[in-house]
């Protein structure tokens, strides 16, 4: 299924839900960005799972849930983030997802980075739940295990039982707890990633800003042509080093007073 968000026939955000090789193929026809399939998502090396091509970042991460399907197998969660358009690629119902699908229904305009940043919020808010309630039920096997009644002999049989159904459930709660740490693991890893990608776009802007302004001013003054009435003043090369020096400051405050710097 593929669902579109945004305003006007420029969607922010396109979510592939359990998508089609077709609906894979159009959604690149109809951006230019490859959309990689279900297998390309399941790869474990990091370089596969975090990697830029340009501006468009590819980033992907198992979820801590169990497909009828796919059995123990993990479920992968694509996303492929642009400055104007993020893709998500995904193969079973996420809570964050449909949060975040109802407000954008409202008509709030939400850019690509900010709808990144509020399905990321969701997952880990949602997983946080799930790590609280596994708390509380294995809080729960503890006092039914340990209960001083549980060292009666009369209650020897019906102890055995209670104890194999602990056993059940504290693996049960184990293999749901190494789910849900396997996804937390991928989402630090995606975090980190776009946070270090975000600090390099932040730096190749700075420098850009900062050394075009300079290199325009004094490839102006460098081309010497005889009517040009700065060459004749007698501070114009001082006018010239202070002009420069002013090009490159006051973009570097700018960046400063913006928390860039």
């Amino acid at each position: 299924m593929l669902t579109t968000h945004g305003r006007g026939a420029k969607p922010a955000w396109i979510d592939l839900l359990n998508p089609s090789a077709d609906e894979i193929a159009r959604v690149a026809a109809d951006t230019g960005i490859r959309v990689p399939a279900r297998e390309a998502l399941q790869e474990i090396e990091t370089s596969s799972r975090l990697r830029a091509e340009g501006q468009v970042l590819y980033l992907s991460m198992p979820l801590a849930l169990q497909d009828e399907a796919s059995g123990f197998m993990p479920i992968p969660l694509g996303f492929i983030l642009s400055p104007p358009l993020l893709i998500t690629v995904r193969y079973s119902e996420v809570h964050a997802f449909t949060h975040l699908q109802e407000t954008c229904k409202s008509g709030t305009a939400i850019g690509s980075t900010e709808i990144f940043v509020a399905l990321i919020e969701g997952i880990v808010d949602f997983a946080a739940d799930k790590l609280e309630k596994l708390s509380s039920e294995l809080a729960h096997v503890s006092a039914r295990a340990f209960d001083p009644n549980m060292s009666s002999l009369k209650v020897a049989k019906p102890a055995s039982r209670e104890l194999r159904k602990s056993l059940t459930d504290v693996g049960a709660a184990g293999d749901h707890l190494s789910r849900i740490r396997e996804s937390v693991l991928g989402l630090q890893r995606v975090i980190a990633y776009v946070t270090e990608q975000n600090e390099i776009f932040k730096v190749l802007t700075i420098v850009s800003v900062v050394g075009i302004p300079p290199t325009l001013i004094a490839s102006m003054y460098g081309m010497n042509f005889h009517d040009m009435p700065e060459l004749s003043w007698r501070y114009g090369y001082p006018y010239g080093l202070a002009l420069i020096g002013l090009s490159i400051v006051l973009p570097v405050l700018w960046f400063k007073r913006r928390g860039w710097w």
